[in-house]
């Protein structure tokens, strides 16, 4: 669900109960993201198990690797940030399904992109963010403005809309010689 200026919610009602003070956890929620050395997840996670524990849940967190069978390895949830290199791969979505048999899921900064699977999902507006970001180049001058992108998942797909947009809004074409795909290796 989302609130305008307030975020994206998964659900007023999931999670409600508070459990009382002393009372041990009974239930344990995996997080599972490419890897847990990321800066870029250490605050998620503990505001995650925050509101996690208030509610007699655990988390516990694992790095997949971009290896989708050790997304397989569920307890009562999983909040999941999407192997990289399966997006389009038909037996990780047979997982995936498999998976949603047993668990919740949640994924967590891109979301799965098959019309089978209706997988809840929290992001940032990547489109606007990068349609601001361009914009703010362009209003200061900047008519040759690269993209640089390392994989086409939904968070860049979105981030390069947005691009594109600033880009078309403004009156400057799109040129590809100035889109840059890198390799993470």
């Amino acid at each position: 669900m989302r609130e305008e200026r307030r975020g994206t919610f998964v659900s007023r009602t999931a999670l409600t109960a508070e459990v009382e003070p002393g009372k041990p956890v009974s239930e344990t929620i995996a997080t599972v993201v490419d890897d847990v050395n990321s800066t870029i997840f250490s605050r998620a996670f503990r505001g995650i198990e925050d509101i996690l524990k208030t509610r007699g849940f655990a988390l516990t967190i694992s790095s997949h690797d971009n290896d989708p069978q050790i997304q397989e390895r569920i307890l009562t949830g999983l909040i999941l940030y999407p192997a990289l290199s399966f997006e389009n791969d038909n037996q990780y979505y047979k997982n995936l399904e498999g998976l949603l048999q047993k668990s919740k899921i949640v994924c967590m900064d891109r979301y799965i992109d098959n019309s089978n699977l209706s997988i809840p999902y929290l992001t940032s507006d990547n489109f606007y963010a990068s349609y601001q970001l361009t914009r703010r180049l362009i209003e200061n001058g900047h008519r040759r403005i690269a993209f640089v992108r390392n994989y086409n998942v939904s968070t860049i797909i979105e981030r390069l809309m947005g691009y594109q947009q600033a880009l078309h809004d403004y009156g400057i074409p799109y040129r590809n010689d100035l889109g840059r795909t890198r390799s993470n290796t």
